[in-house]
């Protein structure tokens, strides 16, 4: 990286800003637009938490077709040359690589890599430094040449990353949507689809901004990194929403806003920090989660994502991280177990359809697939289960379960029709 993004490259992101003089001045500078996020707030956040709040109680009951639902995220500065044959052993086809627009000289390098993985259903995230965010000239210049390298391979642009932290370069709602505004202009020479506003977690008062304004663009379709860690498994509630009833609200403000073509959301990063990764680490080791938690949450986060009928696909942020990823390079490649929950996963549930969903204590969901029932269970009460004949019976790494009679418990189990 070079030094205009002041770059980690253990934990993924840029380092904290911890300029106190900088950070009260973009505070202060953005009075107007604290202004604008408090009256929309005060129409749309009551409406969307509750929303919320009912719809994440309501089992659903629509047929969902399950198609590169399971994502990845894939970095080209991680074991680029190995990357494309652990896709291909996870059978995932949907996959983000992120660009990072500051380094703009290595487009080349990053076509090379994007074509090296023949991925069938691709996001680019674009990545943003301050330079760019102040200069709209040079902005429209690097979309230019990032538009035209990269079209080839995929129409899906995600315009920036966690556009509500400083550190990532911007300091007011506002600045980010007249960049908007420069890639609208841009766009209109290329076929693509333009995906944001990539608010990162549960800040909801940030992305009703994104959505309600006269700025001159349009989303094709809305981005959260929706990230709920920090609450532990994604059945915890945070202001009385867990996982399910954070993405009902945003479903309730993408279908309220005239900014957005499509309802369908993607959650383009999530994921769980790991104990003792030290500086590989996004957070304090406190925060932290031990790999077999990580593991039975991977699957949990998506079945409940899909479940909503709101989400186009979520994307584990990422394959490559001895801080949060699926394997662990600290010491070789190391495939964590959640790579084969991952796995086993994808290649189970993806093209079936989801025909029903049921939540409480016991959670299942019911797909077919095949003219095969495949019933995916969970449960906060431990109880014994006597086998039906008429299933086999996997645990969450694909391990067939031997023996009669077993606990079922937090970790999902896999019941496929014979």
């Amino acid at each position: 990286m070079n030094n205009q993004v002041n770059w980690d490259p253990h934990s993924d992101q840029p380092y904290v800003d911890r300029d106190p003089v900088k950070k009260k001045k973009a505070r202060l500078s953005q009075w107007d637009e604290m202004i604008k996020i408090v009256l929309l707030a005060f129409v749309f956040y009551p409406l969307g938490y509750l929303y919320g709040l009912i719809f994440q109680k309501i089992s659903k009951r629509k047929k969902i077709k399950v198609e590169n639902f399971f994502g990845i995220a894939v970095n080209l500065d991680k074991y680029p040359k190995e990357t494309p044959e652990l896709i291909n052993e996870l059978e995932v086809e949907t996959l983000t690589v992120r660009v990072p627009l500051w380094e703009i000289e290595k487009i080349e390098h990053y076509e090379n890599f994007i074509k090296s993985l023949k991925c069938k259903d691709l996001i680019v995230v674009l990545m943003q430094s301050r330079d760019l965010v102040e200069d709209e000239k040079k902005l429209e210049e690097v979309l230019k040449i990032v538009f035209k390298t990269l079209t080839p391979y995929t129409k899906k642009f995600q315009f920036g990353v966690a556009i509500n932290r400083y550190k990532w370069g911007y300091y007011t709602p506002n600045e980010y949507l007249s960049n908007l505004e420069v890639v609208e202009r841009v766009k209109k020479d290329f076929d693509i689809q333009l995906i944001g506003s990539s608010v990162i977690d549960f800040e909801y008062l940030l992305t009703i901004r994104t959505l309600f304004n006269f700025f001159k663009f349009k989303f094709d379709s809305v981005s959260s990194l929706l990230y709920v860690d920090r609450r532990g498994a994604p059945e915890n509630t945070q202001m009385g929403l867990n996982l399910v009833g954070k993405i009902e609200f945003l479903f309730f403000l993408v279908k309220s806003s005239f900014k957005s073509r499509s309802n369908k959301i993607y959650i383009t990063e999530t994921n769980w920090p790991l104990k003792d990764s030290d500086k590989y680490s996004p957070t304090s080791n406190d925060e932290c989660i031990e790999e077999d938690l990580q593991t039975k949450y991977v699957v949990r986060y998506y079945l409940l994502a899909l479940g909503t009928e709101k989400v186009r696909s979520v994307y584990w942020h990422q394959l490559f991280s001895p801080g949060f990823g699926l394997i662990d390079f600290r010491d070789g490649i190391r495939k964590r177990d959640s790579f084969f929950a991952f796995k086993f996963m994808n290649k189970t549930l993806n093209s079936s359809a989801l025909e029903r969903t049921e939540t409480g204590d016991l959670y299942r969901y019911t797909f077919k697939k095949e003219e095969k029932k495949i019933l995916v269970v969970w449960s906060f009460n431990k109880e014994k289960i006597e086998k039906d004949p008429k299933y086999n019976y996997y645990n969450i790494l694909g391990k067939i379960i031997e023996e009669d009679g077993f606990i079922l418990g937090d970790s999902p189990i896999y019941m496929i029709e014979k």
